[in-house]
C-alpha cells in the first residue's frame, strides 16, 4: 500500500516541488506561434517533468527538458490533466500534454544536496534534464531565476525572477 498515507506531520508542509511560492504576478509564454510553435504549448516526445526548466524545439514545435543556452521557462506543478495508468506520484507530463510555461513567477523547489544557495544566488538548470542543479554541474546553465530564500532544513527553497535587494550591508 505505497499510495496510502504512512505518516502525519505536526505542521503542514511548505509546499511541493514546483508549487507556487507566492502570489506575485506570473507571466507565461502566451503565444507559442510567436516563437515558431503551434497553437498550444505541448510536451515533447519524452514528456516534461513538472518543477523543471524547459527549452522550445522549433523543429518539433514542442517543449522539452533538454536544450542549449538559457531555458525559455519553468513548468510549475499544476493539475493539467489526468495521467491514467501512470504512477500516482509521477511528475511526468506525457508527450503531447498541454502545459503552461512560466517565464516569471515564484516556485518552491527541491535543492540538490550538493548545492548550498543563499538569498539572491542564481538558479542553474541541467541542459540534459531541466532539473535544478548546483552551478558546478558540467551540464549546468544559468537561468533567469534566483533564490528567494536559502535552502532550508527540508532541502527546499523558493525561486523567483523578481528583483532582489542586496541585504548584505543592511544595518552597517
Amino acid at each position: 500500500m505505497t499510495d496510502f498515507q504512512q505518516k502525519i506531520n505536526l505542521n503542514p508542509a511548505r509546499g511541493w516541488h514546483g508549487d507556487f511560492s507566492s502570489t506575485n504576478p506570473r507571466t507565461t509564454v502566451v503565444d507559442t506561434r510567436a516563437i515558431g510553435g503551434g497553437d498550444v504549448a505541448m510536451a515533447g516526445a519524452q514528456g516534461v517533468l513538472t518543477g523543471s526548466f524547459v527549452w522550445f524545439d522549433k523543429t518539433t514545435r514542442t517543449y522539452n527538458n533538454t536544450g542549449t543556452g538559457s531555458p525559455i521557462g519553468f513548468v510549475g506543478r499544476e493539475i493539467i490533466g489526468t495521467n491514467y495508468g501512470r504512477d500516482l506520484c509521477s511528475r511526468l507530463l506525457p508527450a503531447g500534454t498541454m502545459l503552461t510555461v512560466y517565464q516569471s513567477a515564484g516556485f518552491i523547489v527541491n535543492v540538490p544536496d550538493a548545492a548550498t544557495p543563499e538569498y539572491g544566488d542564481s538558479v542553474y538548470a541541467s541542459t540534459k534534464t531541466g532539473e535544478i542543479v548546483d552551478k558546478s554541474d558540467v551540464d549546468s546553465v544559468q537561468t533567469s531565476y534566483r533564490y528567494e530564500q536559502a535552502k532550508g532544513d527540508d532541502g527546499m527553497a523558493a525561486i523567483s525572477v523578481f528583483n532582489f535587494i542586496d541585504t548584505s550591508t543592511k544595518g552597517a
